[in-house]
């Protein structure tokens, strides 16, 4: 269980600089960026919607 705690940790915790740094590359174009989470969000909404989760 020890493991797999400070596995997921690493992974967390590493993901956070990149994520910040591709955030702030994103939000230099503020228009790029709303354009991106619109995507993002039908990506999501249709991943959902072709599942087998009903």
């Amino acid at each position: 269980m020890g493991r797999v705690t400070a596995s997921e940790r690493f992974l967390g915790y590493g993901a956070l600089p990149i994520g910040a740094v591709l955030a702030g590359a994103l939000a230099t174009g503020l228009r790029t960026a709303a354009w991106v989470i619109c995507v993002a969000q039908a990506l999501c909404v249709l991943a959902l919607v072709l599942s087998s989760i009903h």
